[in-house]
């Protein structure tokens, strides 16, 4: 949560309810919250069953799997499993829906400028949050997601148990990375020299820890 923002809006690893592991739990129950909400009772069928519903009765987040094999080059091909949330009546077109939480509202203050200022307060998300948003759109490119859903939601209690949707906005996936400046092809880069780094090394059975060169 705001891993790429100035020092003074990153989150403390404290107890309080803004604290980092607070927040990471609650941005998951959000998420998990908004998409089954989102859900209604029109579904794509895909070719397959989903693997991770075990009985007929369950109460689940549907979400779709694709399995795609890249190559990588003339030996390695890798095997991804990606995700798709939902699609668009009357286009079929894929959509993946992302959610945006306000917990600082010093620096975010959706309640005074979301209304007018949809763009502004997703470009100061996106500063704060780079990592994560090149991460969400990389899944959605992989997965051949043709667009991407962002909903801002805050918080109904100061407790940040209950939350309400204020606002949403719905882009296109390959604009967006473009407006991201990512680049897919110097991602594969850096899988492929992530795969070749721990193949030469002798140790087979160890922990790694790969860290990138500043210079």
């Amino acid at each position: 949560m705001n891993e790429t923002a100035p020092i003074e809006f990153q989150p403390l690893d404290e107890d309080g309810v803004n604290g980092v592991r607070q927040l990471m739990k609650e941005s998951v129950r959000i998420s998990n919250k908004h998409q089954y909400a989102s859900q209604s009772d029109k579904f794509k069928k895909l070719d397959r069953e989903d693997p991770f519903v075990e009985d007929q009765n369950q109460v689940i987040c549907s979400q779709g799997y694709y399995y795609n094999i890249f190559k990588l080059d003339k030996k390695t091909k890798i095997c991804i499993r990606s995700t798709v949330h939902s699609y668009v009546e009357g286009t079929d077109e894929l959509m993946n829906i992302y959610v945006l939480p306000e917990w600082n509202e010093k620096r975010q203050n959706w309640t005074k400028n979301l209304d007018t200022q949809t763009t502004m307060c997703l470009t100061k998300d996106i500063t704060d949050n780079t990592t994560k948003f090149c991460r969400w759109t990389v899944m959605s490119m992989i997965a051949g997601v043709e667009k991407m859903r962002f909903a801002f939601v805050q918080r109904s209690d100061p407790q940040g148990q209950q939350h309400k949707v204020v606002g949403s906005f719905t882009t296109d996936t390959q604009s967006f990375a473009n407006q991201l400046n990512l680049n897919i092809d110097n991602c594969w880069a850096v899988l492929k020299d992530v795969l070749d780094t721990l193949q030469d090394r002798e140790e087979k059975n160890c922990d790694f820890l790969y860290l990138k060169d500043l210079n």
